[in-house]
């Protein structure tokens, strides 16, 4: 028997310990996050990255070693305004 996981559009043999590691995985957590993010209203991923600083990283490269799970903004100025 395979588990299947939507989210990442991969499948492995399914036992506890499989399904345990792919579930806290950080792959997995990013997958999940993104899926449910092109859900949320625009105005509370504005709220959520208000709270946040900017990611000096993203805004001097365009580019942050840490991508989704960063714990800062990479909101731009037209992402804003897109918003």
């Amino acid at each position: 028997k395979r588990y299947y996981c939507d989210y990442c559009d991969k499948s492995f043999a399914d036992n506890p310990t499989n399904r345990k590691n792919h579930l806290s995985g950080v792959q997995h957590k990013i997958a999940k996050q993104n899926h449910y993010d092109q859900f949320k209203d625009p105005k509370i991923i504005l709220m959520e990255n208000f709270s946040k600083k900017p990611c000096h990283k993203f805004q001097q490269d365009g580019v942050c070693r840490f991508g989704e799970v960063c714990k800062y903004s990479h909101l731009t100025s037209n992402d804003i305004e897109y918003l």
